[in-house]
């Protein structure tokens, strides 16, 4: 009753409480009639005056409004009898959740001003003000120095808690030492674990090396293996936060049994899967009802990221080369010729022969030498020391056969290149051969690395699965995953200049 919870010293503006505590159930139940004001009064002991106070408190919220035969029902929900449609403070509050668990609104961070949200949506200022309410009321957003900001609000952690021997901890697991360097330094990973580590550090936990396999003398006071990480999370104890599991190789590496022991700790296990060949993993297969979670690439929506925004640019004829020379190439490539068919009419994929040696620059002795620096290097061999622009050309054509023959006699107005790394050779290649980008032809890639700031490429959404992957440990923002627990990457098509319209469209 209000004497007990507020006291007799409250009792002045015991209306204010009142309201407070009736507001709490209006935004539990958006639907939530209000009995009449004297039950309400002799529910809280107070006057009728007092209890009307309170009603107008939350009428001037515009919380609650009257329906005939004044009944007093929470405002929204006189719309919502009357409709199936949401109305548009759950209109307001569906949008940013979604955009809460998508990432795009991130914990900690300010939410736009609530102008914004009034001006895009065309609603009042209070109705964004009741979606907010809303959210605050499920802990996914509160307010601080006036502003609203992204999730609950932060717990105060004691001092020690920031220290190394006290702070939350969260194995990463990876195939090997070199696996994990590799997973914080080269340019694809980072777009993860950069955004991963930020989370993590930001609320003051600690993360740990582990390693799938391997021999004790190579990593003295790594964990090695299953029985030693289980022993090291038993000595953590309530430290332990779940563990993160970076894999290139997640079938040889048996992911699978370190993901099934592991979980059992019934901490969250996360695999992150950057290459797309983990899609055997998955929570009925490993036979895990909750806790495991694979964010992963999505090489399907990448591929059909590309072709939507060739076609909506108006190529209808685009040439593939070079993607036999790796499997995971070859995979993409059919799906490339898979999702050209779902186009009406299907987008036609021309294709090379057979490509020359000289395109495999991972097997190369200087890997960042360019095709163009080694056929010069063979034309100084072969005592060739014509350098004009003709005689490169010529050599180009001789050296590399495959693609001269795909622009000459198919035509196609686009180029797809299988990853940014080896986009490199064929730009170097198409300056050489006096190929305007994107005049002549354009030129699009995978993976928006920072190693090539020249082609226009996919981004696979790596930097928002890293910020999902950390709150899936910190536990303060809802998360979508499929039954499965899989939460793919949302790819975007990076536009860097060198995709235009097909030249005989300016026309």
């Amino acid at each position: 009753m209000i004497k007990i919870i507020y006291g007799e010293t409250m009792r002045r503006n015991a209306y204010e409480a009142i309201a407070q505590d009736l507001e709490k159930s209006i935004l539990h139940d958006p639907h939530f009639i209000l009995p009449p004001i004297n039950e309400l009064a002799a529910k809280y002991e107070v006057s009728y005056p007092t209890m009307w106070k309170a009603v107008q408190v939350l009428v001037k919220k515009e919380l609650i409004a009257t329906l005939p035969g004044r009944a007093i029902r929470v405002a929204d929900g006189v719309d919502a009898a009357a409709s199936s449609k949401p109305t548009p403070a759950e209109r307001i509050f569906n949008t940013i959740r979604g955009r809460i668990i998508g990432g795009a609104y991130q914990a900690g961070r300010h939410f736009p001003k609530v102008g914004y949200f009034a001006a895009s949506e065309g609603v009042s200022s209070l109705t964004v003000l009741r979606a907010f309410l809303r959210l605050a009321h499920e802990n996914l957003a509160h307010k601080s120095n006036n502003r609203w900001i992204v999730g609950p609000a932060p717990r105060v952690l004691a001092k020690k808690a920031f220290t190394a021997n006290e702070a939350p901890v969260i194995l990463v697991a990876s195939e090997s030492p070199q696996t994990f360097t590799t997973g914080y330094t080269d340019p694809f990973s980072q777009r993860f674990t950069a955004p991963f580590v930020d989370e993590c550090m930001l609320h003051g936990i600690s993360l740990r090396p582990a390693l799938l396999a391997g021999t004790r003398e190579e990593t003295p006071g790594i964990p090695v293996g299953v029985d030693e990480a289980r022993a090291a999370i038993r000595r953590l104890g309530s430290r332990y936060q779940g563990t993160l599991v970076l894999s290139a190789f997640p079938r040889e590496s048996g992911v699978d049994r370190w993901v099934e022991a592991i979980n059992r700790f019934s901490k969250p296990v996360v695999f992150f899967d950057q290459t797309d060949k983990g899609g055997f993993l998955s929570r009925k297969g490993l036979s895990i009802r909750k806790g495991f979670f694979r964010l992963h690439l999505d090489d399907r929506a990448g591929v059909r990221v590309v072709l939507q925004g060739l076609r909506k640019a108006g190529h209808t004829t685009i040439g593939l080369h070079g993607g036999e020379l790796y499997d995971w190439s070859r995979k993409r490539m059919e799906l490339i010729r898979e999702c050209a068919k779902e186009f009406t009419p299907a987008l036609t994929i021309a294709e090379a022969g057979p490509v020359e040696p000289v395109w495999k620059m991972y097997e190369r002795k200087f890997r960042y030498a360019s095709i163009v620096t080694l056929i010069q290097e063979q034309m100084r061999d072969h005592q060739k020391p014509d350098s004009t622009a003709s005689g490169m050309h010529r050599e180009l054509v001789r050296a590399t056969p495959s693609l001269a023959k795909l622009l000459s006699e198919q035509h196609p107005t686009a180029l797809i290149v299988m990853n940014d790394e080896i986009a490199r050779d064929y730009v170097f290649w198409l300056q050489a051969a006096g190929i305007a980008v994107p005049r002549d032809l354009s030129l699009i890639a995978f993976d928006n690395t920072p190693t090539n700031l020249l082609v226009s490429s996919v981004d696979w959404g790596f930097s928002r699965l890293g910020y999902l992957a950390a709150h899936i440990f910190i536990r303060d923002v809802p998360l979508h995953a499929d039954r499965d627990g899989n939460i793919p990457g949302i790819c975007s098509l990076v536009d860097r200049g060198s995709m235009g319209a097909p030249r005989r469209a300016r026309r």
